[in-house]
């Protein structure tokens, strides 16, 4: 495999990667800017954990801190976009962790990747080619014949198959 192909290859691995983290941190609701109330709150099973929809201001988030969840309906929240504490009727704060789904993400992708670049490399044998013969390696690496006078017709000698057969009876 050239090396422009494994480089797509571990490149396309970090990008579905960096998507899967990308989904498992906006949960965090860090990265949103919210000023609204507190509208609905819900509850969507993962195959995991316990994920929970909140509706804050007509938009509906998914959140996986039971914090933001917990709070009762109709009070205002508030917070700037990047920032890690909410603020429930501006005095209460509630602080926004990022999920431990994005830190197992990222560490899956890094391991992906890795896995990728190091079975790709040249050299890498993926098992044999071809099965045959008297199941001997060839000099190419697959499995065939057996080498000349080993087991060939013109030698005299039988397969090891053959032998192990003829010395059974």
């Amino acid at each position: 495999m050239s090396r422009r192909l494994r480089l797509g290859l571990v490149a396309a691995v970090l990008a579905v990667g960096a998507v899967q983290v990308a989904v498992a941190f906006s949960r965090s609701l860090i990265p949103h800017r919210i000023d609204g109330r507190l509208e609905a709150v819900g509850v969507v099973h993962d195959t995991d954990q316990r994920l929970f929809t909140a509706t804050i201001g007509g938009r509906t988030y998914v959140v996986d801190n039971r914090q933001v969840v917990d709070l009762r309906i109709g009070r205002h929240l508030a917070k700037d976009a990047w920032s890690t504490t909410l603020w429930a009727d501006g005095r209460k704060p509630v602080r926004l962790p990022v999920g431990d789904e994005a830190f197992q993400f990222a560490a899956l992708t890094v391991l992906a990747a890795a896995a990728a670049w190091f079975l790709t490399a040249p050299g890498v044998d993926a098992g044999p080619a071809r099965v045959g013969g008297s199941g001997r390696r060839e000099p190419d690496g697959g499995w065939g014949s057996p080498a000349p006078g080993e087991g060939s017709p013109a030698s005299g000698q039988g397969s090891d198959r053959q032998r192990v057969q003829s010395s059974s009876r």
